[in-house]
């Protein structure tokens, strides 16, 4: 490639990005007043069982971290399989997402809290015939290790990273003057040695869970 077509493409690389943080500036300004009229979403018609996973209970957060997340409805819910092997499943739904009033990434949330992160990628789940990425990472805090998996569904997409939320998030935000959406992530604990096992379980909870927030957010 010669140095004209280098020189393009940065140059087209460079408007994206001006193009993007213009939006994202817009409507960060304005997202109050294009909040989607959404139907209510009702996370505790989730079913009590997903897979071979039954529910076990459900976990409430206290006013001040509700506050903090911003969220609209949320349910943290702990399902148990046979083996005894519990996994958490929580799901914080926003009417409208904007600069100040979005989901957090586990990333900064877990490193801040005194995780240290051993492995971080993506994993493919099956979606409407497709195969697309979320997030995977594998965090341990003295002996304790947690498998987590988390992506952002609403609007008839699945997004794994949040540069491709964002990006999304204005195009939709313009064009169809929606940007709610619901941030789902999975947990389980387990040893170093466990990482296959609790990798495969988390792939095969998530392409379930998928199925079922579906039906749970607007069309």
């Amino acid at each position: 490639m010669n140095s004209g077509n280098i020189s393009w493409m940065r140059l087209v690389v460079v408007l994206v990005v001006l193009i993007v943080g213009i939006g994202l500036s817009s409507y960060g300004q304005r997202g109050s007043r294009t909040t989607f009229n959404y139907k209510k979403v009702d996370l505790n018609a989730l079913p009590d069982r997903i897979g071979q996973w039954e529910y076990v209970h459900a976990q409430t957060f206290s006013p001040g971290i509700v506050a903090m997340l911003g969220t609209d409805a949320y349910t943290d819910r702990i399902y148990r399989s046979q083996r005894e092997q519990e996994i958490e499943l929580l799901i914080s739904y926003y009417a409208s997402m904007y600069e100040g009033k979005q989901f957090h990434s586990p990333k900064n949330c877990m490193l801040g809290s005194g995780w240290e992160v051993s492995e971080i990628g993506l994993i493919n789940i099956g979606w409407h015939g497709k195969q697309l990425p979320i997030n995977m990472m594998i965090v341990h805090k003295d002996a304790l290790t947690l498998y987590v998996a988390y992506w952002v569904q609403g609007r008839g997409r699945i997004m794994a990273t949040e540069i491709e939320e964002r990006l999304y998030r204005v195009v939709d935000a313009f064009v169809r003057g929606r940007t709610d959406g619901a941030f789902v992530r999975i947990t389980q604990a387990g040893n170093v040695e466990d990482r296959s096992r609790c990798l495969f379980e988390l792939k095969s909870f998530a392409e379930n869970a998928v199925q079922i927030v579906d039906l749970l957010l607007p069309e």
